[in-house]
Formats: C-alpha cells, sequence, structure tokens
C-alpha cells in the first residue's frame, strides 16, 4: 500500500515538475522573443552605422555588415556648423546644460510638492491633487500653443530658460514621488516637529533619505526626458544652440548611415544609465502603485 502512495505522490511530482519546466521554457521563448522585437530597431540602426554607402542603397536587405567602418561616427564627431564650431561638442554642452537644469529643478520641486501633498493636511489637498493627475490626460499637443505664447509673453524666445521653465516640473514625477512618501509613517514627522523642526528639515532630513531610491529613479527619468527633448529646443532655440536631437535633424535625409551614427551616440548615455539603474528603476515603478 505504502509503495502505491509512493509511486502516486511520484508521479505527481513528476507532472507538476514537468509542467513547471514546459511553463517556464514558454515563458522564456515569449521574453526572447519580445526581447529581440523591442531590441531589433537599435540592432538595425547600430548595424546601418556601420555599413559603407554601398551596402545601405542595396537592393538585398540584410542586418549583418560585410565590411564594417567608422567612418560616419569620425563624421558626426568632426562635422562643424555654419559658424564653424564643432556641432558636435555644442550640441553634447547645450545637451548637457538643459539636462542638468531640468533634473535639478524637477527633483527639488517635485519633492517638495509630492511631499507636500503626501504628508501636509491643508484644506483643498485632495482636490487639488486630483486636479493634477486630471492634468495628466491632456495631451500634450494641446498645450503647446498656450505654452509658447506664454514663452513669447515673457521674452524668452531664443533662450535656455524657454525650454528649461515649461520642463521645470512634472505632474507624473510628483504622483510618483508621492506614493513613496505616503508609504512612511507620519509618526517620523510628528516627532521632528516636537523637537522643533520645520518642514523642510522634517522634508529633507527625514524623509528624503529615505526615498532614496524612488529620486535614483526619477533621475533617471529626468535625464532621459531632457536628453531626448525635441520639440522645444527645436521651436525655441536658434540653429547656434543645437542640442544631440536637433543635431541629428541637420544631417541630410538621404544620409541614412550618418543620421544613425548620431543616433546610437546620443542614445548611448541613456543606454548605459539604464542599465546601471535597472533594479532601482524596476522595483521603484511597481512600488509606486501599491498605495492610494
Amino acid at each position: 500500500m505504502e509503495t502505491t502512495e509512493n509511486l502516486e505522490k511520484n508521479l505527481l511530482h513528476r507532472r507538476k515538475l514537468y509542467k513547471t519546466i514546459l511553463l517556464d521554457a514558454i515563458l522564456w521563448i515569449l521574453r526572447i522573443g519580445f526581447g529581440f522585437i523591442f531590441l531589433f530597431p537599435l540592432i538595425w540602426a547600430l548595424s546601418t552605422s556601420l555599413k559603407p554607402l554601398s551596402e545601405i542603397v542595396s537592393a538585398e536587405i540584410k542586418l549583418w555588415i560585410n565590411n564594417p567602418t567608422l567612418e560616419h561616427y569620425k563624421y558626426v564627431f568632426s562635422y562643424r556648423n555654419a559658424y564653424r564650431a564643432n556641432a558636435f561638442i555644442v550640441a553634447v554642452i547645450n545637451t548637457s546644460f538643459l539636462t542638468g537644469i531640468s533634473m535639478l529643478t524637477n527633483l527639488v520641486f517635485c519633492t517638495l510638492a509630492a511631499y507636500a501633498f503626501a504628508k501636509l493636511r491643508f484644506k483643498g489637498h485632495k482636490a487639488l491633487f486630483k486636479v493634477f493627475l486630471s492634468s495628466m490626460m491632456i495631451p500634450g499637443i494641446i498645450t503647446m500653443v498656450p505654452t509658447f505664447v506664454v514663452i513669447r509673453v515673457l521674452n524668452l524666445w531664443g533662450s535656455y530658460w524657454g525650454v528649461i521653465l515649461p520642463g521645470a516640473t512634472g505632474v507624473f514625477n510628483i504622483f510618483f514621488m508621492r506614493q513613496f512618501f505616503i508609504g512612511i509613517p507620519d509618526e517620523l514627522g510628528e516627532s521632528a516637529a516636537l523637537d522643533g523642526a520645520n518642514e523642510l528639515i522634517i522634508c529633507f532630513r527625514i524623509y528624503v533619505p529615505l526615498v532614496k531610491p524612488a529620486i535614483a529613479t526619477m533621475a533617471v527619468l529626468c535625464f532621459q526626458g531632457g536628453w531626448n527633448n525635441f520639440l522645444m529646443p527645436y521651436v525655441v532655440l536658434p540653429d547656434r544652440q543645437l542640442v544631440l536631437s536637433t543635431f541629428i535633424r541637420t544631417f541630410p535625409a538621404d544620409n541614412y548611415a550618418v543620421s544613425m551614427a548620431a543616433s546610437m551616440v546620443a542614445t548611448l548615455p541613456v543606454l548605459v544609465l539604464f542599465i546601471f539603474f535597472q533594479k532601482y528603476f524596476m522595483n521603484s515603478i511597481t512600488f509606486s502603485g501599491i498605495k492610494e
């Protein structure tokens, strides 16, 4: 009798094991398949940037490279604009400056706003926060004209501030940080208040150190948004103040290899940053949705 029961248990265990292995295999196949689909544009751009023109304009479409070359990258790094300046270096400096200022303003202002919505019980804070959230449903194209009108009224056309101020804060960043502040007990701030600490000290010395992964994630998101920003620099800034996104547009439309090389160079910092902070990024995005 015991032998029969053991056989049944072993059989059941094997079936469960086979089902688990089969399910894992299917999931891995799906992951690899979707991963290849998402990576294919990046792989194609990298391949095109390393191909000579003779292979790019060939009637045969292929991903591999017969005669790889770095000439397109050399052309990008040495390209000079109409003012005889190295356009790539100018674009990197301008992009770094705008991205750094955008990150700084978002980290400070969004953190303060998120702390206020999460921990301060002022009159109408729930209704105001709902208004903030509802604004996320408004497409950016609708607010484009009013934004440009404000830039013109403030005489910021052709100035870096015309790009910085519209992106100084973000509703999503406020919502994202608020979710983390909600998860921290209010008693910590109340204890600090009893010791005489004001709200700024409570925010930056008590709560901010506890949400460092969220701040790191927001920094990555702000860096990505600022580094890839195209519309505002393209419309507001003059030609001599190119950023990397508008720098890519200066190349002829039919010169695919050079455009792809410039795109790969512009993509590299964001890609490297995301790889290093992927752990914090994924954990923070998951955690931000579990609090109401």
